[in-house]
């Protein structure tokens, strides 16, 4: 038997992918580098706990809901280090494809697919709370901020 995952049944499967949740402290001004620092330091001990769902911490923490929107995670960050393309293994495949799920479940979303033959970076967000055209404006600033990292980290 062969299963193919389908863009038709995403929204009964749902996605594989185990949000980690990380806050960094970005107080005293770093410096990029520094910061960077801060931010893999807080990275490698939320891997260090991937294994407990994100499903389970909420169940754990109760976190406040009365506000909506995702608990625990209002930004999410993707940073794609593997091909979006067609996946196959023995008796299972599936292809990337969009889906519009009608509205944002973070404030906003950011996924980057750096495999394409030009980056890409897909903007996902709340339109009860921006405008297409500050997110527009927030994505040139992104870009400035890139562009200022590389020439001068």
């Amino acid at each position: 038997m062969r299963i193919e995952i389908t863009c038709a049944i995403e929204g009964l499967l749902g996605t594989f992918v185990n949000t980690l949740v990380l806050r960094t402290d970005v107080s005293r001004e770093p410096t990029f580098r520094e910061l960077l620092g801060r931010v893999r330091d807080v990275a490698l001990g939320a891997y260090a706990q991937q294994d407990l769902p994100f499903e389970k911490l909420v169940e754990e923490l109760r976190p406040d809901r009365s506000h909506g929107g995702s608990p625990l995670v209002q930004v999410l960050f993707n940073f794609a280090n593997t091909p979006f393309g067609r996946v196959d293994f023995k008796n299972l495949s599936w292809t990337p494809c969009e889906i519009d799920r009608g509205a944002s479940h973070q404030t906003s979303s950011v996924s980057i697919d750096p495999t394409a033959r030009r980056v890409r970076v897909y903007l996902e967000f709340d339109t009860d709370l921006f405008d297409r055209s500050s997110m527009e404006r927030w994505l040139t600033h992104y870009r400035t901020l890139l562009e200022a990292v590389v020439e001068q980290p």
